[in-house]
């Protein structure tokens, strides 16, 4: 991967997606830039051993919306599948936060790899990889009709409460801040579980 261009260093003012900031593809590929500052609520409520990490979640997401983006109109997408994940290394941010790139590498047929990492310019670059993997465009299968209070009824092992969950959490080094705090309980079944979420209200400027 090359050096960043040191305009993309910048403040983003105008992103694309909340995790993808600006689109930076050349005529190899699709890459896009994002710069995070680690006050963003997707790291400073979300800890791992009392440091600010971006969530799993926030990667795949991050490749979806930079799929999205770079084929919009150009694919009949109802749905992608995400392959062979690999992750090297979590993504932290220091006092000049953390700039962050996506590429796309075209594979075969409608597959391309894909990685996520950091790269810092000068004398001495320095090349962080962080996520990679392959995606490609997925038929999303029909959706199956379930019924809810069936599945609690059948959660007749026990139930787990909100704070039983997060307390157990942070008993391994996970600490999770109001807005990532959805659980409110978990119903246990033989074989099944049941969690009933709440989208949290924002708690965060």
């Amino acid at each position: 991967p090359e050096k960043n261009h040191p305009a993309i260093m910048n403040p983003v003012i105008d992103k694309l997606h909340p995790l993808v900031h600006r689109n930076t593809s050349d005529l190899q590929s699709p890459r896009f830039h994002s710069h995070f500052t680690g006050d963003e609520f997707f790291f400073s409520h979300h800890k791992v051993k009392g440091r600010p990490v971006l969530p799993g979640v926030a990667c795949m997401e991050m490749v979806r919306a930079a799929f999205g983006i770079a084929f919009k109109g150009d694919k009949n997408l109802t749905g992608l599948r995400l392959r062979n994940v690999v992750w090297t290394r979590q993504i932290t941010t220091g006092d000049d936060g953390r700039d962050i790139n996506i590429r796309l590498y075209p594979g075969e047929k409608d597959k391309f790899r894909y990685e996520i990492y950091s790269s810092t310019p000068g004398e001495a670059h320095q090349y962080s990889r962080y996520n990679q993997g392959v995606v490609e465009p997925a038929d999303l299968p029909q959706e199956k009709v379930t019924s809810i209070e069936k599945m609690k009824k059948n959660g007749n092992r026990g139930i787990v409460s909100a704070d039983t969950c997060y307390d157990f959490f942070a008993s391994i080094g996970m600490e999770y801040g109001p807005e990532f705090k959805g659980i409110k309980e978990i119903f246990i079944g033989k074989d099944t579980m049941l969690a009933r979420l709440e989208l949290p209200l924002k708690s965060v400027p």
